[in-house]
């Protein structure tokens, strides 16, 4: 069940526990943010529905681990900014927001109950240069509030292939597009603006389930 004594500072320990696998380790003010986090995310989810992973190690390594799992693809000089695509619950967003607290986030969300909860961690963590757009993803724009590049976007949990057109229309020189998923890159999803610059298939520990990440970039050539 969700509810467990202490149930934040037991999902911090399970993430705590394998964040090596990805090349991290973590600080004790991260791990109490991933607890607040976790505790957070157990009180909100039991008046609006953001996540039906509700087991600790699930909280741990299906979300947390999951997402941070991205952030060597991030650490390029080439990113200055995060946008977080259909951010749901704040997956992958405000994960990797704690372990690269210097690079701002923009967090995209249709759900306006969703967008309380999202500023309402990025309040309580701390979190600083975070902008919050409640917009259907059709609907974002380079002219945004908090779109400012190079931009690295991140895409989990989302369906992908009715949108990808425009996320590819997002993309300048420089930018990139990161999806998490569990599918290989299938030709017929390729897009002529794109060329797939990486594609790392990782296990999540406690065999939780296979799972991959594609990186992206707007093709230079004409």
């Amino acid at each position: 069940m969700f509810h467990v004594e202490h149930f934040g500072e037991i999902v911090s320990a399970c993430l705590a526990d394998h964040v090596h696998l990805i090349g991290l380790t973590l600080t004790q003010t991260q791990l109490d943010q991933f607890a607040t986090f976790a505790d957070q995310l157990s009180c909100w989810n039991e008046k609006i529905n953001l996540t039906a992973i509700t087991e600790s190690k699930d909280v741990a390594i299906k979300h947390f681990f999951d997402s941070l799992y991205g952030v060597n693809a991030l650490r390029t000089p080439r990113t200055r900014r995060m946008v977080d695509v259909g951010s749901g619950g704040g997956f992958p967003g405000i994960p990797l927001k704690i372990v690269l607290p210097e690079l701002p986030l923009t967090m995209v969300e249709p759900s306006g109950k969703k967008v309380a909860f999202l500023l309402h961690m990025a309040g309580l963590l701390k979190l600083s240069q975070v902008h919050v757009l409640n917009r259907q993803i059709e609907h974002i724009s380079r002219q945004d509030r908090g779109m400012d590049g190079p931009i690295s976007f991140v895409v989990r949990g989302l369906k992908i292939e009715g949108r990808l057109r425009h996320l590819s229309s997002l993309l300048n020189s420089g930018d990139r597009l990161i999806v998490y998923g569990t599918d290989p890159w299938l030709p017929h999803f390729v897009d002529p603006h794109l060329v797939l610059v990486d594609e790392i298939p990782y296990q999540l520990p406690l065999d939780l389930g296979k799972r991959r990440l594609i990186v992206l970039e707007r093709n230079a050539r004409p």
